[in-house]
C-alpha cells in the first residue's frame, strides 16, 4: 500500500468509475484496479462491489470505514508535506 493507493481509492469512492479516476490521475485503468486490489489484500476485506460494467461501483461496509480513515490519512499527509 502507498499514498497513491489511498488517493485513488478516495477518488474512486466519489467518481464511482475506474476509467474516470485513471484519466484524472493520468494512469491506466489497470493501475487503479491494482491499487484497489493491494488495499483489499492489505486490509483483508472486499472494499468495493463491482457489478455490471454499466453500473456505478458501491462501497462495502469495510470500504466505507476505510474511506473515513483514508480521508484522515490524506489530510495529515498533506499537512506533513507543507
Amino acid at each position: 500500500m502507498n499514498i497513491n493507493d489511498l488517493k485513488y481509492y478516495v477518488s474512486l469512492s466519489t467518481e464511482k468509475n475506474f476509467s474516470r479516476v485513471a484519466q484524472d490521475y493520468s494512469v491506466s485503468q489497470p493501475t487503479i484496479s491494482a491499487a484497489i486490489k493491494r488495499l483489499e489484500a492489505a486490509f483483508g476485506s472486499q472494499l468495493l462491489v463491482r457489478g455490471n460494467p454499466h453500473q456505478a461501483i458501491t462501497l462495502t461496509t469495510a470500504g466505507e470505514q476505510l474511506l473515513v480513515h483514508a480521508n484522515e490519512i490524506l489530510y495529515h499527509y498533506r499537512l506533513a508535506v507543507r
